[in-house]
């Protein structure tokens, strides 16, 4: 058991001495050991992820705590733990890292740098999902952002120094919102006397919040000032801007961790902080979050419509999808906030395979402009499979992962709001429309010959690039048709949470 209480903490510094090793190795072995130190995350998160879901421990609560003095004199621990909610978000942020690392094998630009940023990414990501702690949480989530800054800086397009330097100023400008309500949650609810020495902690200012309550103004500016944190991160509307900006100047590494993951930091927050330590400040916000996420919802399908650059379309499509969680969690329901939390997971997994896919695109073809493109299903038989079968997977087809989140999802908003389902309900149709079209365009049709793209060397997607998409495919079918295997420790956590707090 001694073991298992040092799982977590242990597998940070085994990545995080992993980025250093990497970095101070030479070019040609700086891939090797990368993918080599992936390999012990991926190894513990998908242990702790089984144990959690069928191993007996149960996801309602938390497991394989660790804590440990820290900074006495503020009240902040080092205390980690993993629940039904964290669980999918350890394991698939685990699984991304290596898949990225073998993806993004043959580049030669800095590849020290470049690998070791990533092994950094998976450390600081990881401590997000597992930091109990406010304090601890913030300095992961600040740390998140050096990492993708200089992927996308480094290793972007030709735009990349805006990209770059908006989505700092943005998530940075989020992050310190996000901080005054933590400062607000450690001065109003933490630092009292008799909870001096974990007065940062998550577990112990939830208990507290919701056993002695807190005054309506304090809970409502504190809510808000975290809300907006989050949904930055998420993004919604209307702090959405900087997300295409990034997506489509980011390598396609930067694109996969940056929606597979990164994006999820955002709804995680809202469901392990906001949401539980404030309920009745969300609930007083409950019609704001709706709207919010209709917009979110229905903007960003709508401006899919437009797209001719496929990592722009995956991008809004994004934000679409985030919307939904937006609005399930506003729902207040069971089947909303396990739809929520199986949303991200689900577009983890499809997302980073549809960025990979127009990676491999512009890796064959030399451009993602659909406009530029058609007929390449001949050229490419193995490129146009695997990205259908992703958008379909993303459109909500039956028997994948998009579907079983978003029948949830729409399940809650049905019971939380009744008739105004008629509202964000439209996106089912507009999302199958885009992704349809861009397949058509792209994929099928006659050959445009555009001179900008090299028909006589168009090549189908490589080996390497090929088994990586695969395997997210493969997720996307299985957890689609297995959905158990997610669900069953998100409902154990969806009911102890609404339960908690009188809703449920």
């Amino acid at each position: 058991m001694a073991l298992e209480e040092n799982l977590i903490p242990v597998t940070l510094l085994i990545t995080l001495g992993g980025a250093l090793a990497t970095f101070m190795a030479d070019e040609r072995n700086s891939r090797k050991i990368a993918l080599l130190m992936s390999i012990p995350a991926l190894g513990v998160t998908s242990y702790m992820f089984w144990k959690v879901g069928f191993g007996g421990l149960g996801g309602g609560s938390y497991q394989f705590e660790y804590t440990a003095s820290w900074i006495p004199a503020i009240g902040s621990q080092l205390h980690f733990g993993i629940d039904g909610l964290s669980a999918s978000l350890a394991w698939l942020t685990a699984l991304l890292t290596p898949l990225v690392i073998l993806y993004s094998w043959g580049e030669n630009k800095r590849p020290r740098l470049f690998f070791s940023l990533i092994l950094l990414m998976d450390v600081t990501v990881l401590g997000v999902f597992t930091a109990l702690d406010l304090f601890l949480f913030y300095i992961f989530w600040e740390f998140v952002l050096v990492p993708m800054y200089l992927l996308i800086a480094i290793w972007g397009g030709p735009e990349r120094r805006y990209a770059s330097t908006k989505f700092f100023i943005y998530t940075g400008t989020a992050s310190l919102l996000m901080l005054l309500g933590f400062m607000a949650l450690y001065f109003g609810i933490g630092a009292t006397p008799g909870n001096a020495a974990s007065a940062f902690d998550i577990e112990a200012i939830t208990s507290i919040a919701l056993e002695s309550g807190v005054t309506r103004g304090f809970a409502l500016l504190t809510f808000a000032a975290l809300a907006i944190g989050f949904l930055v991160k998420m993004p919604s509307v209307p702090f959405h801007t900087w997300l295409p900006d990034a997506h489509v100047q980011a390598p396609t590494a930067g694109s996969v961790l940056l929606a597979g993951v990164l994006l999820k930091m955002g709804s995680y927050g809202l469901m392990r902080i906001a949401f539980p330590i404030l309920p009745e400040a969300a609930m007083a916000f409950k019609w704001v979050l709706f709207a919010l996420g209709c917009a979110s919802v229905l903007y960003g399908a709508f401006l899919c419509l437009a797209q001719d650059d496929l990592k722009s379309l995956i991008a809004y499509s994004s934000i679409s999808h985030m919307g939904l969680i937006t609005i399930g969690l506003a729902s207040f329901t069971e089947l909303g906030w396990a739809g929520a939390a199986y949303m991200n997971v689900a577009h983890g997994i499809i997302s980073a395979g549809m960025f990979m896919a127009a990676g491999s695109l512009q890796h064959s073809t030399g451009t993602r402009r659909l406009s530029r493109l058609g007929g390449l299903a001949q050229r490419t038989p193995m490129l146009a499979g695997l990205t259908a079968t992703l958008f379909l997977a993303s459109l909500g087809l039956p028997g994948m992962m998009g579907f079983i989140a978003e029948f949830s999802l729409f399940a809650g908003v049905w019971e939380g709001f009744g008739w105004w389902i008629m509202l964000p309900i439209w996106s089912i149709l507009i999302t199958a429309g885009y992704f349809l079209w861009a397949l058509q365009r792209a994929f099928y049709g006659p050959e445009r010959r555009h001179p900008d793209v090299d028909w006589d060397h168009i090549h189908d997607v490589v080996p390497m690039e090929r088994y990586t998409i695969a395997v997210l495919v493969v997720l996307a079918v299985v957890l689609g048709v297995l959905p158990f295997v997610l669900l069953d420790q998100m409902n154990e956590w969806t009911v102890q949470v609404l339960a908690s707090l009188g809703v449920a």
